[in-house]
């Protein structure tokens, strides 16, 4: 009973790995929040980068540089889009809404999910002179740390949504 007092006193003043024991209870709370921070810097990163390069393509359509709904005008304003953006953000995963009307009241803003799918609804009309123009662009962000999903997704699938916005009047081209 002596002996196991003894051995007792010495196991509580030991203090031999107490600085892994202490890592141990620090450690994970320390390693999430510096997966949170690098996470949400990224996602801020890329909703700037987005949103920088649809101001400089949608430049392009209120100059009058791309004007008309066809084919090889969407194709230039993707074009200019993505060569903005392709450094952080995957140019496929890039919806694009180009909608014109008659005056800044009536450009509404309809939700992106019409019809189930992102991007069932989207349409690529840039107007005439004159005519206000809303440039719609939505990207899909892949949260990178499986365990921030549950936080920082809002489209299921581990992504988060992140959009830019630009709306105008066309110049008199």
């Amino acid at each position: 009973m002596k002996r196991f007092r003894l051995m007792k006193k010495r196991f509580i003043k030991n203090e031999d790995g107490v600085t892994a024991v202490e890592f141990s209870l620090v450690a994970l709370p320390f390693f999430t929040l510096l997966f949170a921070i690098i996470e949400v810097s990224l996602i801020f990163a890329a909703s700037l980068v987005l949103e920088n390069g649809t101001l400089e393509a949608a430049r392009q359509i209120r100059t009058g540089q791309i004007e008309g709904s066809d084919v090889a005008d969407f194709d230039n304003f993707r074009d200019t889009l993505c060569g903005s953006i392709n450094f952080l953000i995957d140019c496929e995963e890039v919806h694009i809404d180009v909608t014109p009307y008659a005056d800044f009241r009536s450009s509404g803003e309809p939700d992106p999910f019409e019809g189930g799918d992102l991007g069932s609804s989207f349409d690529f009309d840039t107007g005439t002179a004159g005519d206000v123009v809303l440039v719609r662009v939505f990207a899909t962000w892949d949260i990178i740390t499986p365990i921030m999903g549950r936080f920082f997704a809002n489209t299921g699938d581990n992504q988060r949504l992140i959009s830019a916005y630009a709306s105008f009047r066309n110049e008199p081209y």
